[in-house]
């Protein structure tokens, strides 16, 4: 996903920052502002793999588990339009 200038993002969290954007920005240029915020900012979502060391045990995988779930995309205006319709659809946690 990553060469084709895509990724996978935490969830929860990319939708709560794009809630907290639309309730700050004003209603008349909202959607664009929110979009191009998101866009420059979708990187510190975004979801980083590391190599399991050799002292991990197999017991102890409770530090790989995700609860915010994924969104793997392939280009980003898609990512963000996705994270916009989960926002304005979602209720707020």
């Amino acid at each position: 996903l990553n060469a084709l200038n895509g990724g996978v993002v935490r969830l929860r969290p990319a939708i709560h920052f794009v809630q907290r954007l639309l309730d700050a920005s004003d209603v008349g240029d909202r959607v664009d502002s929110v979009k191009s915020k998101l866009l420059s900012r979708l990187h510190k979502f975004q979801i980083r793999y590391l190599e399991k060391s050799g002292t991990h045990t197999k017991g102890d995988n409770s530090f790989y588990c995700n609860t915010d779930g994924f969104l793997a995309y392939r280009c980003k205006d898609m990512a963000v339009e996705i994270l916009l319709h989960l926002a304005n659809n979602m209720s707020v946690e």
